[in-house]
């Protein structure tokens, strides 16, 4: 993977399933795409040093390939647990203060019919 901030900037995602974790890891580079899938187990029976390498010559070829294998982790069981590195550059939304303690927004208030006219 070579420097470790290159490595830092490239996409990985997260999926888990009981007491394993898998995760796919995307490099892009002058000669294509390559997609890393590893396990990590705490099963015995589970292999979880072994890590998978697939190459691709573009990035549309490889972001199809990484969508089929996440639509089948996720029929198999899988659960989406996360994605790094995380890219906001602002501040959390839901952990900044209020202005007021009014969550309620105008736009969502219905409108009352008089049924009476």
């Amino acid at each position: 993977m070579g420097d470790p901030a290159e490595s830092f900037d490239e996409p990985t995602w997260t999926f888990a399933r009981g007491v394993d974790e898998l995760t796919i890891g995307r490099r892009i580079d002058s000669g294509g795409v390559t997609l890393t899938v590893s396990v990590n187990s705490a099963n015995a029976h589970v292999n979880s040093s072994n890590a998978h390498t697939y190459e691709f010559p573009d990035l549309a070829t490889a972001m199809r390939r990484q969508a089929e294998m996440e639509a089948s982790l996720i029929k198999f069981g899988w659960s989406f647990v996360g994605f790094l590195p995380q890219r906001r550059s602002h501040d959390e939304r839901r952990g900044m203060p209020r202005a007021t303690d009014d969550r309620r927004r105008w736009w969502t208030d219905g409108y009352i019919f008089d049924l009476d006219l």
